[in-house]
């Protein structure tokens, strides 16, 4: 039943440029070439440093590239006999040559995409790692007041790139006042105290002195008026209480059972005159 392709087998092993089932000649085989359908995909070959892998750090700092060999991105030539050589497909061939249906060349494809779809995933994976690295270096942007601030979280550190105009700057410039003049300063002074500031006390001196001048200048007035009064007679001055005789002696005098007043003359009690 086998003898056919068992006999088409040993003729190929006796001759080394007869061609396989898979279009190569068995010579091809043993050096590891493949068929072009089973070739696996250029980003597997290996041994060749992966691009990606070359990333810089999160803290900036350049990726070195010690370690890094000229052999090592040569492809490397695995022999016959080794663990992936050129055997596998010599018995692979044989057994679907047996077999009468492609079971192995099946398996191997599958087995090849399977690798790309995890080279694939795995470069999938290194390139959000590199975005991730990539938006936390980033600085951010936020805004203190009015002024525009960069902090940048690889070291910690703050600088404002835009300086912005504070209240007491523009409530000085709307007066005109020049930066650096004293005018200048004694109107920040004037929007940072209020009510305490230079301008607001000179005010209230000010209307200080101004009310004690008035004070001063009334008290002389009602000084100057009572001096005048006093020179004028009053009615008293005037109008004088009569003088009482000294040797004149008053009697006692009281009241009687009918209400009547009554003094006293020495010797009864008499109507009082």
């Amino acid at each position: 039943m086998f003898g056919g392709a068992r006999q088409r087998a040993l003729a190929a092993i006796k001759n080394p440029r007869d061609l396989g089932g898979d279009g190569l000649a068995l010579a091809d085989r043993r050096s590891g070439a493949m068929a072009p359908a089973l070739m696996p995909a250029a980003s597997n070959s290996p041994a060749v440093p992966n691009p990606s892998q070359w990333s810089v750090p999160i803290d900036g700092a350049p990726m070195p590239m010690a370690g890094v060999r000229l052999a090592d991105t040569m492809p490397k030539k695995s022999g016959f006999f080794s663990k992936d050589g050129a055997w596998r497909d010599v018995v692979g061939s044989i057994g679907d040559s047996l077999a009468g249906r492609p079971i192995y060349m099946n398996a191997k494809a599958q087995q090849e995409q399977a690798a790309r779809d995890e080279a694939w995933r795995q470069q999938q994976r290194q390139w959000q790692i590199e975005d991730r690295d990539w938006k936390a270096g980033q600085p951010e942007y936020f805004m203190s007041g009015r002024d525009r601030v960069r902090f940048n979280p690889l070291n910690g550190q703050s600088e404002v790139v835009y300086d912005g105009t504070e209240d007491f700057d523009q409530y000085a410039a709307t007066l005109g006042l020049q930066p650096g003049t004293e005018e200048y300063f004694t109107a920040v002074q004037d929007y940072v105290l209020r009510g305490n500031g230079p301008s607001a006390l000179g005010y209230d001196k000010q209307l200080d002195d101004y009310r004690t001048a008035n004070d001063k200048t009334l008290d002389d007035y009602r000084t100057g008026n009572r001096v005048k009064v006093r020179g004028v007679p009053t009615w008293r001055d005037r109008n004088p209480t009569p003088s009482r005789a000294r040797n004149a002696q008053r009697r006692p005098r009281a009241t009687n059972a009918q209400g009547k007043a009554v003094e006293w003359n020495g010797k009864e009690w008499v109507d009082a005159k």
